[in-house]
């Protein structure tokens, strides 16, 4: 739950409430300018990226390395110096933003583990990753096994193909505004005869909020009834993750899969 929100309700007064609030906001604002400072709107030189991270002339050279490996390597290299920065109250953001464009490099990889692990990376920067919202989309078609447009018909282990469907639909919805226009066809998933990509769009969605989801609402409830538990779970956590106003719809759910 909300650790804010439960404290709240146990203070006194609202004072100290609606200051941490306020303050919670400018800091988000904070990180949102670093965020997209970070990533900026235009793919750096390699050369100026050597001092942020160690080792980054080596995760430069496995980004674009032949070995599928090195690749994915270099990608969770990021991810975890990214959080051990963050952790230590250090600038994960600008130390890892930079490399955003390269770690993109790899959303058209012909390993799908390798592309989901990219989209996961890029969901860190939220709105700030928007330059990379038409291949995202393009993920999309091309790692659905029922697109008549999908420019992936060998791959038969669909599992896979749902990591990446997942991981670009996530990030679509982290994304936030510059990425609305994507939802719809991230809604078409909710019917997918696939019950994983059924759970993925109900949670994508989710990850795009209250306002953009309403149109797909009544369908994404009809999926808290899915004959697949698993499409039932992610409705439930979808719904919970939209905020207070869905708890009374959530609640029950709860208690029935507990």
């Amino acid at each position: 739950g909300d650790v804010r929100e439960d404290r709240h309700e146990t203070l006194p007064c609202e004072i100290d409430s609606d200051e941490e609030r306020e303050q919670q906001l400018i800091t988000e604002e904070k990180l949102r300018q670093q965020r997209a400072a970070a990533v900026g709107p235009a793919r750096p030189d390699r050369g100026s990226l050597l001092d942020l991270v160690p080792n980054a002339q080596k995760i430069l050279a496995n980004l674009s390395s032949p070995k599928a490996d090195s690749r994915f390597g270099a990608i969770r290299d990021l991810h975890n110096i990214y959080h051990r920065l963050e952790v230590r109250g250090q600038n994960g953001v600008g130390a890892v933003g930079p490399f955003c464009w390269f770690v993109a490099d790899n959303l058209t990889d012909s390993d799908v583990w390798i592309v989901a692990a990219a989209a996961n990376l890029l969901a860190l920067f939220k709105e700030a990753a928007a330059p990379f919202v038409p291949v995202l989309l393009k993920c999309l078609v091309d790692n659905d096994p029922a697109d008549p447009d999908s420019e992936r018909p060998s791959v038969k282990r669909v599992g896979d193909c749902g990591e990446i469907i997942r991981a670009a639909c996530l990030t679509l919805g982290a994304i936030g505004k510059p990425a609305h226009h994507a939802a719809p066809r991230v809604a078409a998933f909710l019917s997918h005869r696939i019950p994983a990509l059924r759970a993925t769009a109900v949670e994508g969605l989710a990850a795009f909020g209250d306002e953009v989801a309403q149109p797909y609402i009544r369908t994404m409830r009809g999926l808290m009834d899915d004959v697949e538990p698993r499409v039932r779970a992610a409705a439930v956590r979808g719904f919970g993750s939209m905020g207070p106003g869905y708890t009374a719809l959530v609640a029950p759910r709860l208690e029935d899969e507990a």
